[in-house]
């Protein structure tokens, strides 16, 4: 058998060398393609990835069988089964050394101690006569252990800590020696730490800001003389060994076995959420301070933009290990910006200990990144963490209250990951927020906090206690991931916060980035992280309203924009899936929708321009007539309107500028009725979406109409055939036709038009939805004249209903002897006139004081004849009469011309009072009709 180590991943070997070099020339070629900016958006991708060549398909390969992304790494390899037992070999040294030496520091003394406290705490343990130092550092000897199993059990974790340290500080020298020519020593292998402060001398141009490097509670160790060949394999085994290696047996060895459950997660250790959460730090902050206008620098740097980030929270080692392995998934490439993290914990689970294994293994990281970056490996050690030092402790240094001997809690950085899964049983929300609350501290001024929960924030018993927070925090985004279907211990929401520079309490706007997938293997996520990626670089100059990008590997991204106002989310909270924002609502939306600059084209009105309208402006609803659009913030909510050019004057001095923006319309699609989008702009879809787009407020209100969604059969205007146009004639009614008809024929002719347009649509929806607008502004024009009585009495004597209760009421003639009316022959005319034809009538209305006087003048020829005097019921009925009385002599119209009585004329008159009550049925049904079909044509299928 071979002697050369073996890796489960040389089986991929063969696939993966073939596609090595074309995955990083794909990456290379990319860049040429796009802006220079986008340049400065690194991928964040697993790599290589593994596909199945046509040509072997049918031959057998392992990694057929293999779960996609895995590498063999976690198989108990020769050299993890040497690693292993060398490491129980020092741990075993470490134990006897804790119990022969008894002159330890007083400061490792009272650090054990307090180490143990917090182990006891973590585990819910009392120990009884333990309660102070001294009785515990008597109790720490093989005799004593034996009677105390758990004791015994914390002396084993510590020295396996110590060990592990011992191991990690080797690893890292090992990373130096053949990169910088330096010669192993025994002082290397016996007294690492010693070793390493002579490479990086204190107070030189070398000097190493590292807490790791510094005295603590597990740097005390010194392998005696004959460890030295047991340190030498350690040393050379370190060579071998993967990250994940390390990991996962230095954590059974350096945590409790009751919280393994806590303390490891295959999700939240695994590459692909590595590298998300890496795109996430690096990519997004670069994208909204792109769209801002923020100058991005383009192009190479010569030195890297330090980026300091904190993690702290839950699963906090396996975070650390997901980062590590997107770090050396990306580390042959030039970075411009270097992400410098510390883990840090409060807890005995992920405390001191993992913040100093974490920087060892940055250290050693940092040794194998300088060949990339094309520098010395000490220089650049020396560089990134001298950066990485001053830019946490710039904001003490600026206020003059540096702590050097507390470099933990004194620290600021310019990212934190806040990872929370669990949480209390009483109130999760409350203790969410106040763990967000603790971290603001640690944010310096427009720093981005990074949320991970299982649990939402934004909920209405937390409303008043997130003010406080939120005036501190800005919501940028919130990474919605219920619909992630295998995601593991990953939460179900990512919020990202940036730190304000000042305190600001009014509406914040936010973007919401809605994920749906179904996961098979966890190294699908990574297919998010591109995803998102894409979808930055396609909206660089401005944010849209709201998107969606399809995927065909499953994955769906949605994003729209929320505004969060007195600690609510406006759009997104609701469960009813009657919102535009609910999943199963916004693909339709976005699906069947077009922005408006699709149909029209978008001019801003100008102060110059203002009161010229083009005579050529022609949107079919009537010619030569152009029309103009306000956007009006006014009432809290905004409004659109859709006006007459030619009432522009009258608008404007209305409504002024201060929270109105005016803009022309020039359609696109010609015959396009305007009042189809009044009526969208009026369905509960329409206000929501402008609620939606225009969160920005004045300042982009141009750039939001422009993707303001409207229907997208607003673009298809294919005529009704000849043969269906005439069964909606009734949809064409005026309101004299309306009048002359009867209210319950109407109703029934439209209700059976209403039940043939279903099968219509949508082929011929904007011609059918014209005609259902002009009904419906017809009837609310006739509805609002009937009730306002400056219009007088709104009566058809055509009408069957109302002819139907004229014949049966008694009648008598115009003259003589009628003493509802006044004849007056009018001064000039002789009595010979009387005889002459009619050949007009004119209705007359004088005035006394408030009183309204009412005359029908009979007419020969231009000249008036008589002059009848009665009240307005009269008046209208008389010239109803007459108008079929044409060319019949005044005298015998004035004897043959029987009339009902003024008071049976009032009676029936108000008996039409109940036609308005149909036409307010009609109007109501006319607009369900628009809204059902608006909704229909803009909303999934499957909805009712």
């Amino acid at each position: 058998m071979s002697n050369k180590t073996f890796f489960a991943s040389q089986w991929l070997n063969k696939d993966i060398e073939s596609l090595e070099d074309s995955a990083v020339i794909a990456i290379d070629q990319e860049v040429p393609e796009v802006f220079h900016v986008k340049g400065r958006f690194p991928t964040f991708i697993p790599g290589p990835r593994v596909s199945r060549s046509p040509e072997v398909s049918d031959r057998f390969s392992p990694l057929h069988c293999f779960v996609p992304g895995w590498k063999g790494d976690s198989l108990l390899s020769k050299n993890v089964i040497k690693f292993e037992r060398i490491l129980t070999l020092v741990q075993m040294d470490v134990k006897n050394e804790l119990f022969k030496t008894k002159d330890f520091p007083k400061t490792i003394k009272l650090g054990l101690y307090n180490e143990f406290l917090s182990y006891a705490e973590t585990l819910g343990l009392h120990f009884e006569g333990l309660d102070d130092l001294g009785n515990f550092w008597q109790a720490i000897s093989p005799e004593a252990l034996q009677d105390n199993p758990k004791l015994l059990e914390f002396i084993d974790i510590y020295a396996n800590r110590v060990a592990t340290i011992t191991f990690l500080k080797l690893r890292f020298i090992s990373s130096l020696l053949d990169r910088c020519g330096i010669e192993l020593t025994d002082k290397a292998l016996l007294y690492p730490t010693s070793f390493l402060s002579q490479i990086f001398k204190k107070g030189s141009i070398s000097e190493l800001q590292s807490r790791a490097l510094e005295s603590n509670l597990y740097s005390w160790y010194r392998p005696h003389e004959g460890m030295k060949e047991a340190m030498k394999e350690l040393l050379i085994v370190s060579r071998d060994l993967a990250i994940t290696e390390i990991t996962k047996h230095i954590s059974l060895r350096t945590q409790v076995e009751q919280d393994q459950q806590k303390v490891y997660s295959h999700a939240l250790s695994h590459v692909s959420l590595g590298l998300f959460l890496n795109s996430l730090q690096i990519n997004f902050p670069l994208w909204l301070e792109t769209i801002e206008g923020k100058k991005i620098p383009t192009g190479g740097m010569e030195d890297e933009e330090i980026v300091s980030c904190k993690y702290f929270g839950d699963y906090l080692e396996s975070l650390s290990l997901s980062h590590w392995l997107a770090q050396e998934n990306n580390k042959d490439f030039h970075w411009d910006q270097f992400l410098c993290p510390d883990f840090k914990g409060l807890e005995f689970i992920s405390g001191t200990f993992t913040k100093i294994c974490n920087e060892l293994q940055f250290l050693t990281f940092l040794a194998y990144k300088a060949e990339s970056q094309h520098e010395k490996p000490i220089d650049y050690i020396c560089k990134i963490m001298g950066g990485h030092f001053r830019n946490r402790k710039n904001n003490q240094v600026k206020q003059g209250f540096l702590l050097e001997d507390n470099p933990f809690y004194t620290s600021t950085y310019d990212r934190v990951v806040l990872n929370l899964c669990h949480f209390p049983k009483n109130n999760p929300q409350h203790y969410l927020m106040t763990q967000i609350g603790d971290q603001v501290k640690y944010l310096k001024p427009n720093g981005y906090l990074f949320v991970l929960s299982s649990k939402k924030l934004f909920v209405p018993s937390l409303r008043e206690r997130l003010e406080p927070v939120l005036r501190e925090l800005k919501t940028e985004a919130i990474f919605d991931l219920e619909n992630v279907k295998g995601k593991g211990e990953l939460g179900s929401y990512i919020y990202v916060f940036r730190k304000k520079n000042k305190c600001e309490t009014e509406k914040q706007l936010c973007s919401y980035f809605r994920i749906s997938a179904e996961l098979d293997s966890f190294h699908n996520f990574s297919s998010v992280t591109e995803h998102l990626r894409s979808f930055y670089l396609s909206h660089l100059n401005e944010v849209p309203p709201m998107a969606h990008l399809d995927f065909p590997d499953s994955f769906r991204v949605e994003f729209f924009q929320e505004a969060v106002v007195n600690g609510m989310l406006i759009h997104s909270t609701s469960e009813d899936s009657s919102r535009i924002t609910h999943p199963a609502y916004f693909k339709g939306l976005l699906a069947n929708c077009v922005p408006l600059d699709t149909i029209f084209e978008i001019k801003s009105l100008h102060s110059e321009e203002k009161f010229r309208p083009e005579s050529t402006l022609n949107l079919g609803l009537k010619r030569d007539v152009s029309y103009f659009l306000v956007v009006d913030f006014r009432h809290g909510d905004v409004n659109l309107e859709i006006h007459p050019m030619d009432t522009f004057r009258s608008i404007h001095s209305d409504y002024g500028e201060t929270l109105c923006s005016y803009f022309q319309l020039i359609p696109k699609i010609p015959g396009l009725n305007p009042n189809i989008l009044r009526n969208y702009f009026l369905t509960t879809v329409g206000k929501q979406v402008m609620n939606l787009t225009f969160t920005g407020g004045l300042s982009l209100v141009k750039g939001s109409l422009s993707k303001f969604l409207v229907p997208k059969f607003l673009t298809e205007t294919e005529s009704l055939p000849e043969h269906l146009k005439s069964g909606f004639r009734m949809l064409e009614m005026n309101e004299e036709q309306l009048l002359d008809a009867s209210p319950r024929d109407i109703l029934q002719a439209f209700q059976h038009i209403d039940q043939i347009t279903k099968n219509l649509f949508p082929r011929y929806a904007c011609e059918i939805l014209s005609r259902y607008s002009n009904l419906e502004r017809t009837l609310q024009s006739l509805i609002w004249k009937m009730d306002d009585l400056r219009f007088g009495q709104k009566v058809s004597f055509s009408n069957p209903l109302v002819q139907g209760q004229l014949v049966q009421k008694p009648t008598r003639p115009l003259y003589p002897e009628n003493e509802d009316i006044f004849l007056e022959f009018v001064e000039g005319t002789v009595p010979t006139d009387i005889h002459l034809p009619l050949t007009q009538t004119q209705l007359k209305v004088s005035h006394e004081g408030e009183l309204k006087l009412y005359s029908l003048e009979l007419m020969s020829h231009h000249k008036v004849i008589v002059r009848l005097h009665t009240e307005e019921p009269m008046v209208l009925f008389i010239q109803f009469l007459l108008s079929h009385a044409v060319d019949v002599p005044i005298s015998k119209i004035l004897r043959a011309v029987h009339i009902p009585s003024l008071s049976d004329l009032k009676e029936i008159i108000e008996t039409t009072q109940s036609f308005k009550t149909s036409y307010q049925e009609l109007l109501g049904q006319v607009q369900n009709s628009i809204t059902h079909a608006m909704r229909v044509q803009v909303t999934p299928k499957r909805m009712p």
